[in-house]
């Protein structure tokens, strides 16, 4: 087997598994409660859900 193919192989892994990581960091970001800086909050309540990623 030829060696260079081996070599983009495991590069091109490397890359995609990058790409996935950042998108999961951005998923999460997206998917996180908005954090609201008022007196009105309730800051010991109930943990809300968090939204479905398919609807």
């Amino acid at each position: 087997m030829n060696w260079n193919i081996c070599k983009l192989v495991e590069l091109g892994v490397v890359i995609l598994q990058a790409l996935i990581f950042l998108l999961a960091l951005m998923v999460r970001a997206a998917n996180a409660p908005a954090e609201y800086d008022s007196d009105d909050e309730y800051i010991n309540g109930p943990r809300q859900q968090r939204q479905p990623l398919i609807i």
